[in-house]
């Protein structure tokens, strides 16, 4: 088993934060990634199952608690894809499809 000693960091709000694990003296690349708050409504979900949900979207590194309820913090690579992260999360069945809104 190969293990990786990389530190990364990211910023959330005004707080830079930064992660790191344990392993291996050499990182093989670096890397830059961002939170992204993902409001989830109604379902209050841990977010080590919502991780579990968006396993298939590969730009995803992880998911924190949100600062608000029903509300999570996803780690991730390149642009924000909240409408692609809630589509995984309705074929995983954690979230129900949305309500049209009177009128439309």
């Amino acid at each position: 088993m190969l293990l990786v000693a990389c530190t990364v960091a990211f910023t959330v709000g005004a707080a830079e934060v930064t992660a790191a694990s344990a392993g291996d003296s050499t990182c093989p690349q670096e890397i830059t990634v961002f939170a992204t708050e993902l409001e989830l409504g109604d379902a209050a979900l841990d977010p080590r199952v919502v991780r579990w949900g968006l396993f298939r979207c590969r730009e995803v590194y992880d998911v924190l608690p949100g600062a608000r309820p029903g509300a999570v913090v996803v780690i991730h690579t390149g642009a924000a894809r909240p409408l692609a992260w809630h589509t995984e999360l309705r074929a995983a069945g954690m979230r129900r499809e949305p309500r049209p809104h009177a009128g439309d």
